[in-house]
């Protein structure tokens, strides 16, 4: 099947990166849409500045199917448990404490997060992690957990860095969302907001592995379920942001 995607103009990068990926993860079907995504990450050149591109569904229970990237050789671990897996993504059960196994210097070049929600959240952290004390990075969609105090996103020393509050963003909690980090610059997209800010937010220099769908230790996981997750790295522009947060929203439903 993916082989005879050549003849409708698949790029042979993307067969590469898919092909390499069907391995990886023993999935025995590949849906073609996702295909369909990673080429149009190709043709923009995006995928030799991604650094993970997680597809966190499957309709099977088995995590082999989420724990590898489709572009790149990074995967994801866990520390106790594994999350719920559906094919409408992950959600946080018993404990779960699935990470990215990349450790990210946020004081180099800058990162784009990408995610995908699928069920909007009330509660919790959707991504986070930190390495030492006093560097936070938390996105909790919700703008409702422990020390968010109302913000979506914040990024070093806890409060004092609240980057997205949930004034500044209403709208529900499904949906794409791409935060782009230069810096102390900040782009970020979700449905119809758009916000870019400037110095605004203090260069980070701890290292940390973040942790999907909770917190390492604050402990205050999600309630929302997530069926994409990428990062890329700091050459990502605002307009290829936009073209990131494009891609997922125009296939978040045949995934």
């Amino acid at each position: 099947m993916l082989d005879a995607l050549t003849t409708f103009g698949v790029q042979k990068n993307t067969l590469r990166h898919v092909l390499a990926y069907r391995d990886k993860s023993e999935r025995s079907f590949i849906n073609p849409w996702l295909v369909v995504l990673v080429d149009e990450l190709v043709r923009l050149g995006l995928d030799e500045k991604c650094i993970g591109l997680f597809y966190l569904a499957s309709t099977q229970y088995n995590i082999k199917h989420i724990q590898y990237s489709v572009i790149s050789s990074n995967q994801l671990d866990w520390y106790t448990n594994w999350p719920s897996i559906n094919n409408d993504g992950i959600t946080h059960v018993n404990g779960s404490e699935l990470y990215d196994h990349y450790q990210y210097d946020l004081h180099g070049e800058g990162l784009t997060l990408a995610f995908l929600m699928t069920k909007g959240a009330t509660y919790g952290n959707e991504w986070g992690g930190e390495s030492e004390q006093n560097h936070a990075h938390i996105v909790c969609t919700s703008g409702n957990a422990p020390f968010s105090q109302n913000a979506i996103f914040r990024w070093n020393s806890g409060n004092d860095y609240p980057a997205v509050l949930k004034d500044e963003d209403k709208q529900s909690t499904t949906g794409s969302y791409v935060i782009n980090i230069k810096g102390c610059d900040l782009y970020y997209r979700h449905g119809n907001v758009t916000l870019n800010k400037k110095d605004v937010i203090a260069r980070s220099y701890a290292k940390f592995n973040p942790a999907l769908m909770t917190y390492q230790t604050l402990k205050n996981p999600s309630n929302g379920t997530m069926k994409f997750y990428a990062t890329f790295d700091g050459r990502v522009t605002t307009r290829e942001a936009d073209k990131i947060h494009e891609i997922f929203e125009r296939y978040k439903t045949l995934l």
